[in-house]
């Protein structure tokens, strides 16, 4: 079995899941398929633990490196998924270091993100620019994001996903 299969299958008793795990593993084995990502690795999505999980589907990069591209769940919206970039995906700076890498990274790419929205606003045709759900304060498992509102069908959500992968994936190329 695959593993992002087999990881999304172990959500199944989860009530935060909202009836939204068919649609996520038949939106995954579409989005694995389609030949527009053919050059992407795919992973499970990372799953923070503790008394505020994050619920991450997978992740697919076509990048070096840990910078990810993620369709997770929006735990309070059972109407919503989220699409993200997440540079550095799930890795996060010691409370004790003087050096952050990994917020100070994240900070770099958020302003480059203002930049090119400011220098060119219509960059991006069919998709807006991600943004941090905490303005100033990328977080290391959603990083930047749009949500969605979940749609009628798993094509359309892959169909959603790729549109918005592909589109961030050229604005990311010129940022990392």
């Amino acid at each position: 079995m695959d593993g992002i299969i087999k990881y999304l299958i172990g959500w199944k008793n989860s009530q935060k899941v909202f009836g939204r795990l068919e649609m996520l593993i038949k939106t995954y084995n579409l989005v694995s398929k389609d030949e527009r990502l053919s050059s992407f690795k795919f992973s499970p999505g990372k799953r923070r633990t503790g008394r505020n999980p994050m619920y991450c589907a997978f992740a697919a990069t076509s990048f070096a490196g840990e910078d990810y591209f993620i369709l997770r769940l929006v735990k309070r919206q059972s109407d919503k998924f989220s699409i993200g970039f997440c540079p550095d995906y799930g890795k996060q700076d010691k409370k004790d270091d003087d050096i952050k890498p990994f917020r100070e990274r994240r900070k770099q790419i958020e302003q480059a993100i203002k930049e090119v929205k400011k220098e060119n606003p219509k960059i991006l045709n069919k998709v807006p620019f991600p943004e941090t759900d905490a303005k100033g304060r990328t977080h290391a498992y959603k990083g930047f994001e749009r949500k969605v509102i979940k749609p009628k069908t798993a094509e359309d959500l892959a169909e959603e996903f790729i549109i918005t992968v592909l589109e961030w994936q050229e604005l990311f190329k010129r940022i990392i």
